[in-house]
């Protein structure tokens, strides 16, 4: 069901320039909470917060398709797009497809990011449950599972990683494709500069 507060309906193209740079900074806070979590060993919630980061980016992806439209002229489904842009499974998958094509080793050829990919796209579901243990409570087997329980240090660090991969392969192509973005780290807005080195 999609969110009825959500409205993407008529945005220029300017406007969804503009929401990929509001986009890229959440995704920044995002990270730099979830770094801050980790060092007080909130591993939960680092987790949590790391994966957030992917999905945000994941929006970027998605919204990507709508820019090339809008430049062509050309209609754009936004009930589709909107629909896609409030689905988690539908966010990360967006996320992997940018990080196979600009996040991976450069040295690795097209047949082994295809392979990432798929690997990747099998693990959408579990990355998504993995994001609801890290935040609720549940009963498994007659067993109260905490996220605490649920999400160790290694899988908190692991995550922190992937999201800190996955800035910098967007952070690359934003500063390529968006003009919105350029001017943002000409002027050095919402730190975006920060995630180049």
């Amino acid at each position: 069901m999609v969110d009825e507060t959500s409205d993407m309906q008529d945005l220029t193209l300017e406007d969804v320039y503009a929401v990929r740079v509001a986009i890229f900074g959440n995704a920044l806070s995002l990270q730099k909470e979830a770094e801050l979590l980790f060092e007080h060993q909130y591993f939960a919630r680092a987790y949590l917060l790391a994966h957030f980061v992917t999905e945000e980016l994941g929006k970027l992806v998605i919204l990507a398709g709508p820019a090339v439209h809008l430049r062509k002229g050309e209609a754009v489904d936004w009930t589709r797009i909107t629909r896609r842009f409030l689905d988690h499974g539908q966010k990360v998958g967006a996320e992997n497809v940018l990080y196979a094509i600009a996040g991976l080793d450069s040295t690795l050829g097209s047949s082994d990011r295809i392979e990432w990919l798929r690997a990747a796209s099998e693990a959408v579901r579990e990355r998504v449950t993995l994001k609801n243990r890290a935040t609720y409570v549940d009963v498994a087997e007659n067993r109260i599972q905490s996220p605490d329980e649920n999400i160790s240090r290694e899988m908190a660090a692991e995550m922190l990683e992937q999201s800190a991969k996955s800035l910098h392969a967007h952070f690359t192509t934003e500063a390529v494709v968006n003009p919105f973005m350029r001017t943002a780290l000409l002027d050095g807005e919402d730190g975006a500069g920060e995630t180049a080195g």
